[in-house]
């Protein structure tokens, strides 16, 4: 048997020729009117676009759970925190007026 060449396989031909039959061969698409290829660009344009958006719209909801969630359980404790910071601010003023005045 004689020695192959480096990348070519018996009969002269590639390592990998493409299979007679299976597979979508790439002058199927070349061989479509320009009209249907388009149609199909704008199809799968159209479902990525729609895939997006039904993405976003599940992610909202999960936003949209995690702001009420913060909402029942951060925003009374800030309303507290905010009374008491008030209520010392009032106690160190009128500690500073007391001392002013004496």
């Amino acid at each position: 048997m004689p020695p192959q060449r480096h990348g070519v396989g018996p009969g002269g031909r590639g390592l990998h020729p493409r299979p007679a039959t299976g597979g979508l061969p790439v002058n199927f698409i070349r061989n479509l009117r320009v009209g249907t290829r388009l149609g199909a660009g704008f199809a799968s344009v159209l479902a990525l676009t729609v895939a997006l958006a039904g993405f976003a719209v599940f992610e909202l909801a999960r936003v949209k759970a995690t702001a009420a969630d913060m909402e029942a359980r951060w925003v009374p404790s800030l309303r507290v925190s905010s009374a008491m910071d008030k209520l010392i601010g009032s106690i160190k003023a009128t500690e500073l007026r007391h001392v002013m005045s004496t």
